[in-house]
């Protein structure tokens, strides 16, 4: 199964613990009940939080690969059309942390990170777009 973009099921809000992700981010969450997942994988992508004023283009996601809960910082930096037809949404990854036991599966997870980010689109089960490309930059 690929990644899908859908409302998350109630049952599955507990099962990952979403409302204490939630609670974290108290000002600045977003309280989103949609997800990217491909859940044959057990990997879902969410938006957690979003930046404000000048910080506007910063938001925060939790990625979930296969059983560890990982955070990262994404930065938009724009949206172009490429040669290839398709709208490439660019943007720098940070306080993207690896614990030790996936380090060896970095690349598999950025490849990850990014299939969920096409899927995700321009605003995940809001988006009927399906011409975007997310082109990722990892910092660290």
């Amino acid at each position: 199964m690929a990644f899908v973009n859908e409302y998350i099921p109630e049952a599955d809000i507990e099962k990952y613990g979403l409302k204490e992700i939630d609670d974290k981010f108290l000002a600045t969450g977003v309280k989103s009940r949609d997800w990217t997942i491909d859940c044959e994988r057990n990997i879902y992508l969410r938006h957690v939080a979003s930046g404000r004023d000048e910080f506007s283009m910063i938001s925060t996601w939790t990625f979930y690969w296969k059983g560890t809960l990982l955070w990262f910082q994404r930065e938009a930096l724009g949206v172009s059309k490429g040669a290839d037809g398709l709208r490439h949404a660019n943007s720098r990854i940070s306080k993207f942390t690896l614990p030790e036991h996936l380090e060896a599966q970095r690349h598999e997870i950025y490849r990850d990170l990014g299939d969920a980010f096409n899927t995700y689109g321009g605003g995940g089960v809001f988006s009927s777009s399906t011409d975007y490309v997310h082109d990722l930059d990892f910092t660290a």
